[in-house]
């Protein structure tokens, strides 16, 4: 079965979401012929009767960005600037005819079910030129880039995770269309809790000391019984989750630090070691 299904007269792109056929409000307007505030007032007015992963799949953020990589016009054009999407399944798509009433939807569905919804096909891309898709993926890498970010990757690191993303979604391989097969790791920190870092210093000296030591460097102060990085300290520390729990079921975290702290607490005032 080709991507492109002609469905009551009507020619468009068999889409998909994780290899689920799927349709767009703006798509299956047309195949009902009706308006899309007709299918969106349907939709309103019976909330309850629509159950999200069974009758529609919603979208926003990141997904919806990486959903709209590499779309036909017809089908990417509506979507352009909506910050939500809903892609309707077979099911969705169902409840509608039902609710439209109308000999044209039952008749449509039938259609739907055979020629879209339980079509063999592969996904979406294969109807858009080489170039368009790969231009769309390159839009999409900033945001994924960004995304990985928030997970704690370094820029290379990013950027590998942002194109291994877009190959599992499209395909693409990005920093092979460009020449590169690798890119060079960025110089790495190694980072210690407050014991490894005392049992490094001359004389050793407890991980308490050390977490004094921080704390006159104005790097952590205390909340409660927790240490947490000032601003100054959010360069020099990552928090790790250590894989257990309070009884309250909050995760346990352990801060450790770069060694690059070590000069930062040696050069504080003799006093000010004293104290700690």
């Amino acid at each position: 079965m080709p991507d492109i299904v002609t469905i009551g007269g009507v020619e468009s792109t068999l889409i998909t979401y994780k290899d689920r056929p799927v349709c767009t409000t703006f798509q299956l307007a047309q195949f009902y012929d009706c308006s899309e505030k007709n299918l969106s007032d349907n939709y309103g007015n019976n909330r309850e009767r629509f159950e999200e992963d069974k009758h529609f799949v919603l979208l926003e953020g990141e997904m919806l960005r990486a959903f709209k990589v590499g779309l036909p016009d017809q089908i990417g054009e509506p979507l352009k600037f909506a910050p939500k999407v809903i892609l309707w399944t077979e099911l969705g798509a169902a409840r509608h005819a039902k609710m439209l009433t109308t000999d044209r939807a039952w008749d449509i569905f039938e259609q739907l079910e055979d020629a879209y919804f339980r079509a063999e096909t592969g996904t979406y891309t294969a109807s858009i030129t080489p170039l368009k898709a790969t231009a769309e993926a390159a839009k999409a890498l900033p945001h994924l880039v960004r995304a990985a970010r928030l997970f704690g990757c370094d820029k290379n690191a990013a950027a590998i995770s942002a194109n291994q993303a877009i190959y599992s979604m499209t395909k693409i391989n990005l920093m092979q269309q460009l020449g590169h097969t690798h890119l060079e790791a960025e110089k790495q920190d190694h980072w210690y809790s407050p014991t490894e870092l005392g049992k490094q210093m001359t004389p050793p000296v407890s991980a308490r000391q050390v977490n004094l030591l921080l704390a006159e460097a104005g790097l952590q102060f205390k909340r409660g019984d927790v240490w947490e990085a000032t601003e100054a300290g959010k360069d020099f520390a990552r928090v790790y989750d250590t894989g257990k729990r309070h009884g309250s079921g909050v995760p346990v975290t352990q801060m450790k630090w770069s060694a690059t702290v070590m000069a930062v607490m040696q050069a504080l005032p003799a006093e000010q070691k004293e104290a700690a």
